[in-house]
């Protein structure tokens, strides 16, 4: 019979911020960035995201 048993009793706390800017170029157009970090036990990842947005 094969079998496996765990018992972790760890408890962990993770870390994340973002931080970004909006610019209106016009009042129809806008243009963004923006950061993101997170950090997961030995994980960290971080993010940079652009855009561009049209207002109806």
């Amino acid at each position: 019979m094969l079998g496996y048993s765990a018992n972790t009793d760890e408890s962990k706390t993770s870390v994340a911020y973002g931080a970004g800017l909006q610019f209106n170029v016009t009042p129809n157009i806008a243009l963004d960035a923006h950061y993101e970090y997170s950090k997961l036990g030995d994980f960290k990842v971080g993010t940079w995201t652009v855009g561009a947005g049209y207002r109806f």
